[in-house]
């Protein structure tokens, strides 16, 4: 799924992504919890907690709350708690302490993630020579849901950004970037921007950059 993101804003990043998952899923040692029930009118079997390490050095981990469930005959899946990543190197850049919190549905091939306004916040980012501290965001759904998909149909999504404001370095350059609005979704590769400004350099040497509004595409 992270592979087939062809033509979205997602395409890079998912390749990218789903590469470092299929190096770090080689070797892989795990200790889990697990607790089987069974009876007349089904079951369920749920992974209550997860320490998994890969021979990269990728670690994944699952604790709190009730864990991941499989309940049969439904077909249905539930995960409750907290999921933790760290490893899986991307190449050119990466992003330090991503914290994206997940509420979403899913079942009878269908699907739909962040309905709501969705916090995220990540310590630092680096890709293409932008490096970024630590930030704090707010992606809210332009439709149904941040990420979502109706029986027999396309997956689907939208996000946007509301109060943008970024600060770091590009190159050995300070930047600043802020936007009163940020919008991009899955369906139309693109973006769109309104009440852009861009602060480049430092002291008397600040290139400025202030647009009214601002479209483009992946």
């Amino acid at each position: 799924a992270l592979s087939s993101a062809d033509g979205t804003p997602l395409d890079p990043i998912g390749d990218a992504v789903a590469n470092a998952v299929a190096r770090a899923a080689r070797g892989v040692n795990a200790r889990a919890s697990i607790r089987l029930v069974n009876g007349r009118a089904g079951g369920a079997v749920r992974v209550e907690q997860l320490n998994a390490r890969s021979g990269t050095g990728a670690r994944l981990t699952l604790s709190g709350g009730e864990g991941l469930t499989y309940y049969w005959p439904a077909g249905q899946a539930r995960l409750d708690g907290n999921v933790t990543l760290i490893g899986g190197p991307i190449n050119d850049g990466g992003v330090e302490g991503l914290v994206v919190p997940i509420e979403g549905r899913f079942g009878g091939g269908s699907f739909a993630f962040g309905e709501d306004c969705t916090p995220i916040a990540f310590r630092a980012f680096e890709a293409a020579g932008l490096r970024l501290g630590a930030t704090r965001l707010s992606l809210c759904p332009t439709g149904r849901a941040l990420l979502w998909k109706a029986p027999g149909g396309d997956v689907r999504g939208g996000a946007e950004i509301r109060g943008l404001r970024l600060a770091g370095l590009l190159g050995e350059s300070p930047i600043a970037l802020a936007a009163d609005r940020l919008r991009f979704g899955l369906a139309d590769p693109g973006f769109t921007g309104t009440g852009v400004a861009v602060r480049l350099g430092s002291g008397e040497s600040v290139h400025r950059l202030d647009l009214a509004s601002l479209s483009g595409r992946f």
